[in-house]
């Protein structure tokens, strides 16, 4: 690996430097500069970097969401997951394919070694470049409570010197030391036991309920799932990353953005909108009624198991959500309300009274008939990206019982750095131990959870009215970290928690063997010094 690949436009070239240089005083090898060694094409050199880099850095301006060489090579570095997205200017407008990737904000960084989204980076950054060492939580604890349940021989107990002077006769301490064992001895060793058991954290059912506005997730199973659970009805919707669109208009007006005079008015035989390989191809489907509430409904997508999916919500001028999917061909129809108004970038066209047209904005008016009254969308490009402004103020069912194997609840904020996703109160819940009562969560809390085992999403839903996600996570998982002012808790079930809940007759059991015990040894050292010299 060679480190740090810097991705910039030409333009940026004097603030890529800054940057670099500050990267290479904390010693790491940075690959910024684009001279390339005689005998070497350009091509080559750059891919081989790119390919080597363990954290790619890509700066984005509006100069670079322009250049098709950052576009690329930040596709490239998303693809390996060692993209890490950097905001040179505040309102830069980023390529849709990355809007939902968290970026650094250095929009207002000079240099400032203490610049807090600066150091932010770099915290990033380091974690990329070496692995963590490995925790040893597991080792101390294993090791401190082996050394805690090791028995110490109890010191003798007080001797009353009176009493072994009475009568000229004096008192055994072998009795004595018998009966302090059989109350010290059991004592130390159920508070050791207790105690070990308080602090052996396991894997735990849990019932988790959450309102978000971002979330992320990886299907698991062996089936496919429909995504969303039903057809969303849209006012306007836009799709990213395809390859093509097929449908057979019964009326179609086409135009460009550049010369609405180009138009014309047919009725031609099938239409094919094909997205272009060198850009991102982007289609807005809107009702050619400005008036009309809706303009269509989405079909559900088939997510394979391995998919990786991101959603996010908002309620700004009414319900919207955007969905990214990773590792899944897209395959789905558009079935229109009326007529509609479609937009196309990075598109060329075949039919519609022109047997070939490439354009770098397409305006098109299409009314569908009857007998074929849809859009067919397919795609192999990966991620796509959709997303859509809803018709709708009740809450709109997207997931029942998806299994999952990873979930995430983590937002980018105004700094970059990540915060939490959760826009509404919520909790914890442990079905197998109704007796525990359940764990209130904040909207400022952090919610990680992971390791996850057996784990679906029963209910997700899109809730416009708080403009997030509803959701209710249910299963085991082996990770449940709850950060709150500052404060990391974990909220796994202690052994003890499941044996004083679950099977409490066990417990009661160890606390009747020690209180006979106690009793036994008191019981002796009574008789010791109650007895007559």
């Amino acid at each position: 690996m060679s480190g740090i690949f810097i991705s910039y436009a030409a333009e940026d070239r004097e603030r890529a430097k800054m940057l670099a240089q500050a990267l290479e005083q904390r010693g790491w090898p940075v690959w910024w500069d684009r001279k390339i060694p005689l005998g070497k094409s350009f091509d080559t050199v750059i891919e081989e970097n790119l390919a080597r880099a363990q954290c790619v850095l890509v700066l984005w301006t509006s100069a670079s969401v322009e250049s098709r060489w950052v576009r690329a090579e930040a596709s490239e570095a998303a693809a390996r997951d060692v993209l890490i997205p950097i905001l040179l200017q505040p309102d830069v407008k980023l390529p849709l394919e990355f809007k939902l990737l968290q970026a650094a904000n250095l929009a207002d960084w000079n240099g400032d070694a203490e610049h807090p989204a600066f150091q932010a980076l770099l915290s990033h950054i380091e974690s990329m470049l070496k692995e963590a060492p490995p925790s040893a939580e597991e080792g101390g604890r294993s090791t401190e409570t082996a050394a805690s349940a090791v028995s110490v021989p109890p010191a003798a107990g007080p001797v009353n010197r009176s009493r072994i002077q009475a009568g000229g006769k004096a008192l055994k301490r072998p009795k004595l030391r018998h009966a302090a064992l059989f109350i010290l001895l059991p004592t130390m060793v159920i508070s050791a036991t207790a105690l070990a058991l308080m602090g052996w954290r396991l894997p735990t059912r849990v019932q988790l309920d959450l309102v978000v506005d971002r979330m992320s997730f990886a299907v698991a199973g062996d089936q496919p799932v429909d995504f969303p659970a039903q057809p969303l009805k849209f006012r306007v919707l836009s799709i990213e990353n395809y390859d093509q669109i097929r449908f057979i208009p019964e009326r179609f007006t086409l135009g460009s953005s550049e010369d609405s005079s180009a138009a014309v008015t047919s009725r031609p035989g099938e239409v094919t909108l094909s997205g272009a390989t060198d850009a991102t191809p982007v289609l807005t489907i809107a009702s050619a009624d400005r008036q009309a509430s809706a303009a269509g409904r989405l079909e559900s997508i088939a997510l394979t198991p391995g998919s990786e999916v991101t959603l996010q919500a908002a309620n700004s001028g009414g319900p919207s959500l955007t969905v990214r999917v990773d590792g899944e061909d897209l395959s789905t129809n558009v079935l229109p309300m009326g007529t509609l108004d479609l937009s196309a970038t990075g598109t060329s066209i075949v039919g519609g009274d022109r047997r070939a047209s490439d354009a770098n904005a397409l305006l098109m008016r299409v009314t569908l008939p009857p007998h074929a009254p849809y859009l067919a969308v397919q795609g192999a490009r990966r991620p796509f990206v959709v997303s859509a402004t809803l018709d709708s103020t009740e809450p709109i069912a997207l997931a029942v019982g998806v299994r999952i194997a990873r979930t995430e609840f983590l937002k980018q904020g105004p700094a970059g750095a990540p915060e939490t996703a959760v826009v509404a109160p919520g909790q914890i819940g442990y079905p197998d131990y109704p007796g525990i009562a359940a764990i209130a969560l904040r909207t400022t809390d952090l919610v990680g959870v992971g390791d996850l085992r057996e784990v679906s999403l029963s209910r997700l839903n899109l809730d416009p009215e708080r403009g997030g996600l509803e959701l209710r996570l249910e299963g085991v998982a082996g990770k449940i970290d709850i950060v709150s002012a500052g404060a990391r808790r974990d909220h796994r079930l202690s052994l003890f928690d499941m044996l004083w809940h679950g099977t409490r007759t066990a417990v009661l059991f160890a606390i009747l063997v020690w209180g006979a015990s106690v009793s036994i040894g008191a019981y002796r050292l009574y008789r010791e010094f109650a007895s007559p010299p």
